[in-house]
């Protein structure tokens, strides 16, 4: 391969995004769902159990009957990105208003198609 189509090749590459859509629907403790705008703070750990987080952000987020979406590492100051996801597994932590920490944790996980990136890391 040529330098000129290794160069090509390199403008053509894309970076990977430092953020991570989340979304889910909360209910309250009678069960009823979480409405209007609350604090929720999400927290990533490195074990089930770990007391102190790698990654952590709070945001204002709208909740209709429960349901919310937001983007986890829009802030460039705290991106979310390879240092933390790369100490796979991790596990992510919810915590509304200041309610305390929602359990258990939940691993994140890859998205089907995004395990195929793996190959690109021996190319």
């Amino acid at each position: 391969m040529s330098f000129i189509s290794i160069l090509l090749l390199s403008m053509n590459a894309e970076a990977v995004p430092q953020q991570l859509s989340q979304q889910g629907r909360l209910l309250d403790a009678s069960g009823s769902a979480v409405s209007g705008q609350h604090f929720l703070t999400f927290r990533i750990y490195d074990e089930p159990s770990a007391v102190q987080p790698i990654w952590s952000e709070a945001l204002t987020v709208i909740f209709n009957n429960g349901y919310y979406a937001t983007t986890l590492g829009t802030d460039q100051n705290n991106p979310l990105d390879e240092d933390t996801l790369g100490q796979a597994p991790v596990y992510l932590e919810l915590e509304l208003d200041s309610g305390g920490p929602m359990t258990p944790r939940h691993p994140i996980n890859a998205a089907p198609f995004s395990q195929l990136s793996r190959i690109a890391e021996n190319v």
